[in-house]
């Protein structure tokens, strides 16, 4: 029998251990699963937006209900699992603490089609982060420097530590294809390569694609509309985009099409605040067809420690796990309305991102680096940096400059949508770098970057197939990887 069946056959009555001041614990049902939802798990009363929950190892708590808790924490041998057979919301007020598993789908038991399951984060704001700064004693020296990650509960979002495991999959979708046939003004109807999974009503993002002669606010234009219609890969927009998009067999510069909606969605309330995921230590996270929705909080450049803080959050982080990564995966997912990045990975190994669109953050898009902060560009072991992720088929669409102190301007020094400077058997391959620094300037902004700062230089370096167009500065930055 499936935990989903044993959620809706199992309830069993008890007492609830906890006391006024402790978090609940599901001591209501032994064996089996426990519906978050039943009061009876909880000792009569469900949780609440102020509740702290703590899933203990041997028991699984089923979310099949629109539920609701403070602070969640999964214990190593606890699992939460969504349901597979009911739609579900879990809404948290405060952090989502994995060191046991998470299970809201995987590549074998997805969420399926007509079920949506959603972890939504909400009540922070973005300027109370404090994020993860590197500890340093400012001398300067030949290594790299390791910061360790510690949870900090006022940093509201995901976090997967120790041995803890994220697995979350909703039905395979492709994420971005390019343009085969155009589409404008009064034209909602085009082709693209693939769209694979796309359904009526997905939202879809449109990049520019009008050459250089074209006044640069045109040129900038990104259209968003749902779809309307799917025949296989010809596919028609609720609305005419703005602006052409231009769509080919076989040239270079084109549009690129991405599908934002997924099934299973990790997301903030709403676009005015940023929770963020945290992959640390021993954690894993696999994910395959998932949305991530307004994450990477980002503080005002007048704050404290200036611009692109707090130091250490984005949308999905891995935080120098070398080789304890090399499990994890990032397949067919909307990384988009983030408020920094997409994907960050320091200093961990392997991790594999396939197929990723990416749109609409500031900072740098999708990022292989190590902390290179006390020894800049004479750093002795670069072996740290992240090696074996080669970005394959991700696609880095609207990254706007970040925010500087000096005056709050937009100014992109080095400033890139994908950096490639990773270790050995890492790179890019059929990647797209567009609309990269849309509301800033400055002589550094490119696509793509590799450059000697946080790169490991390696021999073995895969960079195959890959675009980058309608940007504001170069196509690519190549600085300074002469060994």
């Amino acid at each position: 029998m499936s935990r989903t069946s044993l959620a809706f056959l199992v309830l069993a009555l008890g007492a609830c251990s906890s006391s006024d001041n402790g978090p609940l614990l599901p001591d209501g049902c032994e064996g089996g699963a426990c519906s978050f939802c039943s009061a009876e798990v909880w000792g009569g009363k469900s949780p609440t937006a102020g509740t702290d929950v703590v899933i203990p190892a041997g028991k699984t708590v089923v979310v099949d209900c629109a539920a609701e808790a403070h602070k969640v924490t999964v214990e190593a041998g606890g699992l939460l699992f969504a349901s597979r057979e009911s739609s579900s919301t879990l809404t948290l007020h405060g952090n989502l603490v994995v060191y046991g598993s998470v299970d809201y789908g995987t590549p074998e038991a997805r969420i399926p089609d007509g079920v949506t399951a959603e972890i939504i984060f909400t009540g922070m704001h973005d300027e109370d982060y404090v994020g993860t700064k590197t500890v340093w004693d400012g001398n300067e020296t030949s290594m790299s420097v390791d910061t360790p990650m510690e949870i900090v509960d006022g940093d509201v979002g995901l976090w997967v530590m120790k041995s803890g495991k994220l697995a979350a999959a909703g039905q395979v979708k492709r994420a971005w294809s390019k343009l085969t046939a155009s589409a404008g003004p009064g034209d909602p109807t085009f082709d693209v390569d693939d769209a694979s999974g796309w359904k009526v009503g997905d939202r879809i993002a449109l990049t520019p694609s009008a050459p250089l002669s074209v006044e640069s606010e045109l040129r900038m234009t990104f259209d968003e509309s749902t779809l309307a219609a799917v025949d296989g890969s010809s596919l028609t927009l609720a609305a005419a985009p703005a602006v052409v998009h231009d769509g080919c067999d076989d040239c270079v510069r084109r549009a690129e099409a991405a599908n934002l909606t997924r099934n299973v969605v990790i997301r903030s309330a709403d676009a005015t605040a940023h929770a963020h995921i945290m992959v640390a230590e021993q954690g894993l996270a696999q994910l395959d067809s998932v949305e991530l929705r307004w994450l990477g909080p980002v503080r005002n450049c007048s704050a404290e420690d200036g611009f692109s803080e707090p130091a250490r959050r984005a949308p999905l982080y891995f935080h120098q796990q070398r080789d304890a990564s090399a499990e994890s995966f990032v397949r067919h997912v909307a990384i988009w309305g983030a408020g920094q990045h997409f994907i960050a990975l320091e200093q961990s190994n392997g991790v594999e991102v396939t197929d990723v669109a990416g749109y609409d953050t500031h900072g740098f898009g999708f990022l292989l680096f190590y902390d290179n902060t006390g020894c800049g560009t004479r750093c002795q072991d670069r072996t740290k940096a992240s090696s074996g992720t080669v970005f394959d088929h991700v696609l880095a669409a609207k990254v706007g400059v970040p925010d500087r102190t000096d005056g709050c301007l937009r100014i992109g020094h080095r400033h890139a949508g994908i950096v490639v400077s990773g270790g050995e058997s890492s790179g890019a391959r059929d990647s797209v770098a567009v609309g990269v620094g849309w509301d800033g300037d400055g002589d550094d902004i490119a696509g793509f970057q590799w450059a000697e700062g946080g790169s490991g230089r390696p021999a073995d370096f895969t960079f195959s197939g890959n675009v980058s167009h309608d940007n504001v500065g170069h196509g690519a930055l190549i600085w300074t990887n002469n060994e």
